[in-house]
């Protein structure tokens, strides 16, 4: 929805419209839904991914699509495989925060988290594939990446 809205041409207001209504949510008050989420990705758990209704299903291919097309420097399935880890890492980082919150552990201020958050994620992203990195390639094959979320 955000994405909509505002039409983010930049990579980081791009990762930040996708993922902040799910940082968001775990902000709630007493909430489990995204240590739920966790769990279920832990589990393996990824054909409830698969029955989220079509329009869902479409934006999170629609923001792998933009945010691949934002890295070209990077080349598949090395990309896919960031952006699904970008993803994932945005999920864990709330469902973190929000069992910590749930437990009455001290968190860093919420717009502290959010920065900091997409700070890493967004290096992350446009980190240059290593030549380690860009030798593994070689034993790759195309569609090997497995993102739980796209």
């Amino acid at each position: 929805m955000l994405v909509a809205r505002h039409r983010p041409r930049d990579l980081r207001s791009l990762v930040e419209c996708h993922l902040l209504p799910l940082l968001e949510q775990g902000e709630r008050e007493g909430g489990r839904y995204l240590t739920f989420v966790s769990m279920l990705r832990h589990h393996n758990r990824q054909d409830v991914f698969a029955r989220l209704p079509e329009e869902y299903q479409a934006s999170t291919r629609e923001f792998g699509e933009r945010v691949a097309a934002l890295l070209p420097h990077l080349p598949e399935p090395l990309r896919a495989h960031r952006i699904g880890q970008v993803v994932s890492f945005g999920v864990e980082a709330a469902s973190d925060r929000e069992r910590a919150r749930v437990n009455g552990y001290p968190v860093v201020p919420f717009a502290l988290h959010v920065a900091d958050l997409l700070d890493g994620l967004i290096g992350f992203l446009r980190a240059p594939a290593s030549p380690a990195a860009l030798a593994a390639l070689e034993d790759a094959e195309p569609g090997t990446t497995w993102l739980p979320y796209l």
